[in-house]
């Protein structure tokens, strides 16, 4: 009798981690689709704008522009949080496009003239992969990837 209740309960486990497999490989496999569809739809858009600013500097006007960067002052990557309602706030480049891909969309703002950004974005329960990305006007780009973890027990 107690072989067979351990035998049941090994078989449940083994297809209780499969099944789980089976579904985390289908989101990671959704999330990183929209992640690279819309990475590659900015990347498209970007660069004929670039193509027109570097037409007028080649008139003989002169532009000043500073390296791309991004800092993402809150929340911290890796961060386990109690709201699903979270503020992301930054700095990049002053005048910089700020864009938020997210599993439940994707934002976008503008910096103001100290490069200051900020912009709310809805998490899911469990782990959220969040993907910010900063471009400048002459076309570049930088981007990081933040890991936030939304619970709701109590910590």
């Amino acid at each position: 009798m107690k072989k067979e209740l351990l035998t049941a309960i090994a078989i449940g486990a083994i297809f209780g981690f499969i099944i789980t497999a089976a579904f985390w490989l289908i989101q990671e496999g959704k999330l990183k689709e929209i992640l690279e569809k819309e990475t590659e739809i900015t990347k498209e858009e970007v660069p004929q704008k670039n193509q027109e600013e570097k037409e007028e500097t080649q008139t003989g006007e002169e532009e000043k522009t500073e390296k791309i960067y991004l800092k993402v002052e809150s929340p911290e990557n890796e961060s386990v949080l109690a709201k699903s309602l979270q503020k992301i706030t930054g700095q990049t480049q002053p005048s910089a496009f700020v864009v938020v891909l997210h599993e439940e969309g994707d934002e976008i703002t503008t910096a103001d003239e100290d490069g200051n950004f900020e912009i709310s974005i809805e998490l899911n329960g469990g782990l959220n992969v969040v993907k910010i990305i900063s471009f400048n006007s002459d076309g570049e780009s930088t981007e990081t990837i933040l890991h936030l973890t939304y619970s709701t027990a109590k910590i």
